[in-house]
């Protein structure tokens, strides 16, 4: 069981947990990026035209680096 693990096997599990953390730690701050970005095409957007499709088909519209 979990509970007879060495101390090495310890470190081993706690070094899998670490990189999974980190992991999530990434996905949240590109997540949190993604949200920005959608919302400031949704803010664009109004009866002249869609902001999101223009911010879809010209790159140079974003406001920062793509992952």
């Amino acid at each position: 069981m979990l509970q007879n693990a060495s101390s090495n096997s310890c470190q081993a599990i706690d070094d899998v947990a670490r990189a999974h953390l980190q992991n999530v730690k990434t996905k949240i701050t590109l997540l949190k990026e993604m949200e920005k970005q959608l919302s400031r095409m949704l803010s664009g957007c109004d009866d002249k035209g869609c902001y999101v499709i223009e911010s879809l088909a010209k790159y140079e519209l974003c406001t920062s680096e793509h992952s």
